[in-house]
């Protein structure tokens, strides 16, 4: 059960290496920025098949760690999980000032999240990479090209409306994050409210 802390008011394809500099010159934008989701998909795939292959145990070693397992699993549920709501002013005061123990994560796909994002946070897109957080650190800077968040840091998601940044909520904490914060608002949110105060230009 989590504990809600309220905050202001509320298939495999190939795995042949796609070059970024022959899409850009052969292909639109818009194409670039979808091979991007599925060049990223496709690497968490194969990261996931190769540790996948590489951790194979007998039955004999299942059963002397199953007591370790269960000691360990006892202690992940004990870490009750504290989940603060956050709006717009919130994350305002966030990207002004900004916290090394706070990570704002964009969980859109990374074609949405190059069209525009809330300055300073990273993209971990939910659907194209749902287990991302439950990498090794290495495999982790492998694909994303920067560091894992630490879980020490309290993770704050956003997405389009809130669906899938509440859905990365969930499942950061399976694993083992219990630092988090959902911006349900999301982007559209944040869009609409930077438009009526003037920070960005409304749309035609």
């Amino acid at each position: 059960m989590f504990r809600i802390v309220s905050k202001s008011s509320l298939p495999i394809l190939s795995s042949r290496c796609i070059s970024k500099n022959l899409i850009k010159s052969s292909l639109s934008t818009n194409l670039y920025q979808q091979s991007l989701s599925l060049s990223l998909s496709y690497k968490f795939i194969n990261q996931f098949q190769s540790r996948f292959n590489s951790t194979k145990v007998n039955n004999n070693e299942i059963n002397s760690t199953e007591s370790t397992t269960e000691s360990t699993e006892s202690i992940q549920r004990s870490k009750e999980p504290i989940i603060t709501q956050y709006n717009y002013e919130d994350i305002k005061k966030l990207i002004s000032n900004p916290s090394p123990s706070q990570t704002l994560i964009d969980v859109r796909e990374p074609n949405e999240y190059l069209e525009g994002h809330i300055k300073g946070a990273i993209n971990i897109p939910y659907k194209s990479t749902p287990g991302a957080l439950d990498l090794s650190d290495e495999e982790f800077e492998d694909i994303f090209k920067f560091t894992k968040p630490s879980k020490n840091n309290e993770l704050i998601f956003y997405c389009l409306a809130g669906v899938r940044s509440t859905a990365s909520l969930e499942l950061a904490s399976m694993f083992g994050y219990t630092k988090l914060g959902n911006y349900l608002g999301s982007y559209e949110d944040w869009v609409l409210n930077e438009e009526k105060n003037g920070e960005i230009q409304p749309k035609n």
